[in-house]
């Protein structure tokens, strides 16, 4: 059994909506490819994949004899049904992977067809859950967003016993499934269930991994994880990230009324104005915020690509930073007509509105809400009032930033797949209604996103991602905060086996952990 303790067991049963990282979901659901254990993408539910007609055309071939959960057989039209889902939806963590797809074939049960626009930079199914054609069929877009999916009926490793919201998941063994070793695959891990339970905060995890109530923990902040350094049977370990932690601004502007509002936003039209947002970048003193909320465990951010995809991060000279230089943000407003008019503190537009806003900041990581309390005197240092900071767990701010719009600016976090797009894909008009979170759109930046992703050439695309990430950043649609250390724990004492995997050990693009390890 392996128990794992986090602040939220995954947003939604329902592998097609989820903008949670999978790891869950891809217990229970099978891919054709997946990431192995050094996040590289590899053959899973796909026996074969066979290029053609320059990389636009991809040929599968799929395992014979997979089931679904209730008994009822996986075949190439379940795949078929399944990725055109992900295309014509938009929906899912890997939506933007999908974009190039046009077509699916599947002539025959064990052989799909998939063609694209261009080369696919990251095969999309690496990402897309194999949902049964059969419970998801004959949905509309609306009615997949509101379905719940309660009974979780994959072909996967492991299958559904019981489900609470925001208390408990429970999995069990799927003895058939094919990868087993029993069954001829190549994994003989032998966990037997995996319990996922929700907790209060961090200190409870930690708390109960002390007390061998459950065997690992997420992503900890720093002072939670040094506390279990050298406990007995407890490993505390550091990993390299794929994470950013950021503070949004609602850029959400009537495309066409530029410069004025969108109807469906509830964000102060006062950052619309990239002066208003950059002034608020150089007021933010981000070493200072790696210092005080991540001891040091972490780097300062700056573009929206982490160090982790070293290859393709445009590397922002310190020089030229907007960061931590108050003084340059008092000018920027002054200049810009952004002052004091009144005495008390707070500078007013042009037009004698109040730079006054709302700032939101996530709960789901310990360390969001800390940023948020420090940023709030170095925004108002420079005369800009802060109402909150106001702390909201995510499905709460999931809502109110994707729903409702109505918000000013929020501190939270990004867990990007191992590949580029997905975190530029955040910042693309066409993920508007889905991933955008801060409702940016550049046609400039939007060009640059389409373009890399088929781009076959790695120089090539790098340098068009690399272009894509100084628009976004001159524009000021984040500021970029840190790029944390990942810290984990685990108990070593009931399960053996534990792999050392990029991004850590549960919360991760791989499933290597649930799969490999053994009874101790």
């Amino acid at each position: 059994m392996l128990r794992y303790g986090a602040s939220e067991i995954f947003d939604t049963p329902n592998p097609v909506v989820s903008v949670s990282i999978p790891a869950m979901h891809w217990l229970v659901y099978d891919r054709l490819m997946e990431f192995d254990d050094d996040l590289v993408p590899r053959l899973s539910l796909a026996t074969s994949r066979l290029s053609s007609n320059g990389g636009k055309t991809i040929t599968y071939t799929l395992r014979e004899g997979v089931k679904f959960h209730d008994g009822s057989d996986l075949t190439a039209e379940d795949v078929k049904f399944s990725l055109e889902l992900y295309r014509d939806t938009g929906l899912s963590l890997f939506a933007s992977f999908f974009g190039p797809l046009e077509t699916v074939e599947a002539p025959n049960p064990t052989t799909v067809v998939a063609h694209f626009s261009g080369t696919p930079t990251l095969d999309p199914t690496v990402g897309a859950a194999i949902v049964p054609r059969s419970v998801f069929g004959g949905m509309s877009r609306e009615d997949i967003e509101q379905f719940g999916n309660d009974q979780m009926i994959g072909s996967g490793p492991f299958e559904l016993v019981s489900f609470v919201q925001d208390n408990r998941l429970e999995l069990k063994r799927n003895k058939d499934w094919w990868g087993w070793a029993a069954n001829g695959g190549p994994k003989e891990g032998t966990i037997e269930s995996v319990i996922k339970v929700q907790m209060a905060n961090e200190e409870t995890i930690a708390n109960q991994l002390r007390a061998n109530e459950i065997d690992v923990t997420p992503d900890l902040s720093t002072d939670i994880w040094e506390g279990l350094v050298g406990e007995p049977n407890i490993k505390a370990i550091e990993y390299p990230a794929l994470i950013l932690d950021h503070f949004g601004i609602n850029c959400y502007e009537d495309p066409d009324n530029p410069g004025q509002p969108h109807p469906n936003s509830g964000g102060n039209p006062l950052l619309l104005d990239q002066v208003v947002r950059e002034a608020m970048s150089w007021a933010i003193d981000r070493q200072r915020l790696v210092d005080l909320v991540l001891g040091g465990r972490g780097l300062k951010g700056s573009v929206v690509i982490m160090p982790a995809l070293a290859a393709a991060q445009l590397q922002v000279p310190d020089s030229q930073l907007a960061d931590a230089n108050p003084d340059r943000a008092r000018q920027l407003l002054e200049e810009n007509g952004y002052i004091d008019r009144d005495g008390d503190g707070v500078r007013e537009s042009p037009d004698g509105e109040k730079l006054s806003f709302r700032l939101f900041a996530s709960t789901v990581a310990d360390r969001l809400p800390r940023y948020a309390e420090l940023i709030k005197p170095m925004l108002e240092d420079v005369g800009i009032e802060i109402e909150g900071p106001i702390a909201e767990d995510d499905p709460t701010l999931i809502n109110r930033v994707f729903a409702e719009a109505d918000w000013d600016m929020f501190i939270w976090v990004w867990t990007s797949p191992p590949d580029p797009t997905f975190m530029l894909s955040v910042a693309s008009c066409e993920e508007w209604g889905n991933m955008s979170d801060t409702y940016y759109c550049s046609p400039e930046f939007e060009a640059l996103y389409q373009e890399q992703r088929t781009e076959a050439d790695p120089d090539r695309r790098n340098n068009l991602v690399k272009q894509a990430q100084e628009i976004f950043y001159n524009d000021f649609a984040y500021c970029v905060l840190s790029y944390p250390t990942k810290l984990m724990a685990y108990r070593d004492d009931n399960l053996k086996g534990w792999p050392f995997l990029n991004n850590g050990v549960v919360a991760n693009w791989s499933t290597e952990t649930f799969l490999s390890l053994e009874e101790a």
